[in-house]
């Protein structure tokens, strides 16, 4: 199955997680991703581990997937979606 890179999407990430449909969350650097919850209080609200080598890492994120709240700042930890390409990703 062929996976398309989406920009991360709260609601679509839900649905991945849910199971609903199928991919996966990674950062930019290429670690994969649970996310936990999505309404933890404060500017980072989405709560996820990050697999490392030595066992997860917890790490928080804006809605939308940012590790940095300053406007146009990419971060090796920003959220990436990756989505079959039957699911179109029409929401990411």
């Amino acid at each position: 199955m062929e996976y398309n890179v989406k920009p991360f999407n709260d609601k679509t990430a839900r649905r991945i997680t849910d199971g609903t449909i199928k991919g996966f969350i990674r950062t930019r650097s290429g670690e994969n991703v649970r996310i936990l919850c999505n309404d933890a209080n404060g500017p980072f609200p989405l709560v996820g581990l990050i697999q490392g080598e030595l066992g997860d890492i917890a790490h928080q994120w804006t809605l939308t997937g940012k590790s940095d709240t300053r406007p146009n700042v990419k971060t090796p930890k920003d959220l990436i979606m990756f989505v079959p390409d039957e699911e179109g990703g029409a929401e990411a």
